[in-house]
Order: structure tokens, then sequence, then C-alpha cells
């Protein structure tokens, strides 16, 4: 093997050994790019938990809120007696006899009835909102403002009603359920949260009719002061659960609209949502260091054991595959690279013209039975070493039979270049080689064919150029023939069978 192959395979197993590392480098970072994005997606799996989780919770505190109010309101306005009352005459009516002594044990910062014309006929104010003379005046404000919830009781007093005797009744099953015909939303009044509650007022006992369309209807306000939420975020373990007017949240916010009957909310929760995912990453960290580390050093022993196994067999391999398309003998190109050389050359040839050169040595079948084949290979060796430093980067000499060559040029050069090419190679040829045996010395005769003109494919040019070789032969040898030049049929008979 030359230097060349030498280097060639040298740089290909070196090659070979950096893919190996590079394998195994990609394959640790992708194995901790698959941990660190299993901890992602296991964290963002968390965190999506947690904020359900939190959603759940504050909706169920927000439903209890709800249920409470709705509780407080019934205990005042589900009563037989009230119910009865609101059947008297305007004048004879006593609301504030029933109502007022109860109201003082309820959370109710406004509360209303207004009757079946959604007339006001009894209000009230706590905690200071209002003086005595402005009850009327904020608690129809309060009414105004929730005129809304109020058709919504009466369209579910509606779907409930049943008629008896000039009037309706309300059937047994929806009087004891306590959100049967209960509207409520949240809404700011007077830049305060408030649960706005509207149920209408009725009877406990099933058969007390009711003599008009629509019952009286009472409407209760709740303030939601911002310390509930403050303390409702403690007891379930989250931060700064406060309300708003329905906004656009920031992003690291988690956010809760508040129901608001069939309107868009008014009012929103807003907190910030706990973060799982932080702590899985802290938790998970020095076990993924450790991994990282084994991972990498089992990695790495590994690469030095396959680097160790290439470098020794992967110089064999490779002559193996050189051997295969090469002569072992001077390294040219052998028969079957040639095939696949001058085939591809010939799919090119209309673009890309070349010449073809078939060279067989004269004398050598003598000297090779005279001196053995020792002699016979170092004239071999020599000739095509000779051959191959006089073509160079012009083309590719190979090897197809015992004696004989074949020289591909890359282009086609003209009559008197590939003439000079061919003396040069016929001088080489000739010139003595020395050997154990004394100076010996063979000639050469060439063929030379051009394509596309000599031959449209690969088997017609190489015939024509082995019968320009023939003939240079047949003149005595030590020349070179083109195919173009006039060959009668005759000569070339003549030619063969001198071969």
């Amino acid at each position: 093997m030359n230097a060349n192959f030498e280097n060639e395979n040298r740089g290909r197993t070196a090659m070979l050994v950096r893919s190996v590392w590079f394998g195994c480098f990609a394959f640790v970072a992708a194995f901790l790019g698959a941990v660190y994005l299993t901890v992602q997606f296991a964290g963002d799996a968390a965190n999506e938990i947690s904020t359900i989780r939190e959603l759940q919770l504050v909706e169920f505190e927000v439903q209890r809120v709800a249920q409470n109010a709705i509780a407080a309101q019934q205990r005042l306005v589900r009563s037989d007696v009230l119910f009865l009352e609101t059947k008297k005459a305007e004048e004879d009516r006593n609301l504030d006899r029933l109502l007022t002594l109860k109201l003082g044990r309820e959370p109710f910062s406004f509360f209303g009835i207004i009757d079946s014309d959604a007339d006001l006929v009894y209000a009230s104010t706590q905690f200071a909102i209002s003086q005595q003379k402005d009850k009327k005046r904020d608690t129809q404000r309060l009414i105004n403002a929730s005129l809304d919830l109020v058709q919504d009781a009466y369209a579910k007093f509606d779907s409930m009603k049943a008629p008896a005797q000039n009037g309706f009744v309300i059937p047994s099953h929806f009087l004891y359920d306590d959100s049967a015909m209960t509207v409520f939303g949240f809404r700011y009044l007077e830049n305060k949260l408030h649960l706005i509650v509207v149920q209408p007022v009725l009877a406990r006992t099933s058969y007390l009719r009711t003599d008009t369309p629509h019952p009286f209807v009472s409407i209760a306000a709740i303030p939601i002061p911002n310390l509930y939420f403050s303390q409702t975020a403690a007891k379930i373990g989250m931060r700064d659960l406060m309300p708003f007017q329905t906004r656009t949240p920031s992003n690291d916010k988690t956010f809760l609209a508040l129901p608001n009957a069939q309107l868009p909310a008014a009012a929103q929760l807003e907190w910030d949502a706990t973060s799982p995912k932080l702590t899985i990453l802290n938790d998970a960290l020095p076990y993924l260091i450790l991994l990282s580390l084994i991972i990498l050093a089992s990695t790495v022993l590994v690469a030095l054991k396959f680097s160790s196994v290439l470098n020794a067999f992967g110089l064999v391999n490779r002559k193996n595959s050189f051997m295969a398309r090469h002569c072992g003998l001077t390294s040219l190109a052998n028969r079957a690279k040639f095939d696949e050389m001058i085939s591809e050359a010939m799919q090119g040839a209309p673009q890309n013209p070349f010449t073809l050169l078939t060279l067989d040595l004269d004398k050598f079948k003598p000297l090779n039975d005279t001196y053995g084949h020792d002699a016979g290979d170092l004239i071999l060796v020599n000739v095509a070493k000779r051959f191959q430093e006089a073509v160079g980067e012009y083309g590719t000499v190979a090897r197809v039979g015992g004696d004989e060559f074949m020289i591909i040029l890359k282009e086609n050069f003209g009559r008197e270049i590939t003439s000079q090419l061919t003396q040069e190679l016929i001088e080489l040829a000739v010139w003595p080689i020395p050997t154990p045996y004394g100076e010996l010395s063979v000639g050469c005769s060439i063929g030379i064919a051009n394509a596309p003109k000599d031959g449209r494919n690969a088997p017609d040019l190489m015939r024509r150029a082995d019968e320009a070789m023939y003939h240079s032969k047949r003149q005595g040898g030590n020349r070179a023939t083109f195919a173009e030049d006039r060959i009668t049929p005759n000569d070339i008979e003549v030619d063969f069978q001198t071969a």
C-alpha cells in the first residue's frame, strides 16, 4: 500500500472514531434533554393540576358564600306569615314588624321587597351605609341595578308555577329546593363587591296560592370584604386572593370570573398560582446531576472501547473494500472500478467528450516466463507507477488484465496532445527497469478512441480502442493508433489473429 492509501485509511478511521465520540455525546445530550423535558412536562402538568385544584377550591368557596347568602335570605322570606302579609292590602301590611328584628341578625347591607308590579314595598339598609331617610332611595338603586335578576326570578317562577283556583301554587318539591327559584350575581355597588341575591317571597305550605301572575320578590345585597378573601386564601393555602372588576390579568396571575346570572361577569378573583414545578425541579436536580455523571462516564468508556476496536479493525476493513475495486499489486483501479468509471463517463459524454486509451505491454510474456513472476511483478509495478505519474490529474489509469491497462482521459485534448502523451507512455514503458536479474525492458502498444465520436456506449468504445491497439501491435508495437484512422475489416481480422 502506498502512503496516500495509508493516509486515506487513517483519515477514514479517525473520522469514524470522531463519529463514535460525537454519537456518544449526542446520546448523552439526547438522554439529558429527554430527562429535562420529562421533568419540565411533569412540572407543567403539576402546575396545571395545582391550578385546576385551586380553581375548584375557589369556586367551591364562591358557591359556599352564595349558598350561605341564599339560606340567610330564605330565613327571612320563606315564611307563611310573611307570604300572607304580602297578600294584604297595602295599608294593612306591616312588614317592618316581621322583618326588622330578623334583619339585624343577617349580613345584608341592602334589603328590599318589591310587589308584583316591581314597586318597592319595603327597604332596609345596615352598617351605616345610608341614613334613615335615604333607605328607600339607596334600595331603589339596588333594585334598578338588579332588574335583570328580577326578570330571571320571574322566568323561573313561571316555569314552575301551577294554576290553582284563580291563582298559582308552587309544587312542594320546588319549595324545598333552596336554589330552584333563586338568582344571584356578584356585582360592584358603591365601588365595593357585593353578592346580590333575588328570590320570590313564597310560603312554606304548598297549598297557599299566589293571586297575581308574579309574586313579591326580595332583593338582598351582601358585601364581600377583601379581608374575607385573605382569610379564605390562608385557609386553602393560596396567596394574594383578591377581587377586581373584570379585566385582563397579568400572565403570572390565575383568575376566576364570578357568576353574574345571565350577564357577563362584572367581577373576578385573582391570585398568585402556586408552582409545584419549581419544587419538582429543585428536588430532582441533584439526582439529575448524579444520573448525568453516571451516563456520561459510561458513555465515555463505551466510546473508548469502541474507538479502540475501530482503530484495530478499521484499516483491515477498508483495505478489503479497497482491494475489491483496486489491483492489489499496483494499487490502480481494477476492472470492476474501471467499468463503473467508464459507464459514468459515457453518461456525460455528449456534454463532456473524453478519450479512452487501451495499452498492452509488448514482450512482457516472454520476460515473465523466463525470469518468473517476481520479475514480472516488478515490471508491472514500475510501469503502472510511471503511467500514473505521466497521466496525473488529467485521467485515471486502471489495470484490467495481466499486462493490459486502460486510461480514461477526462477531456478530449485533440490528436496532437494525445499523440504526445501516448508517445511519452511508450517511452516510459520502454525505459529499462532494474530487477535482481538485471535491467529488463518491455514495449507498449496503444489504441485510442474518442467518446462519443468512436462509440455511443462503453462496449462499442472499448471495442474500437481494442481494435486500434491490436493494429498497433500488428505494425510492430511501441506505437499508438487512433480508432478514427481508416482500418479495413481485413486489417482488423489480421490484427486479432496476430494478437
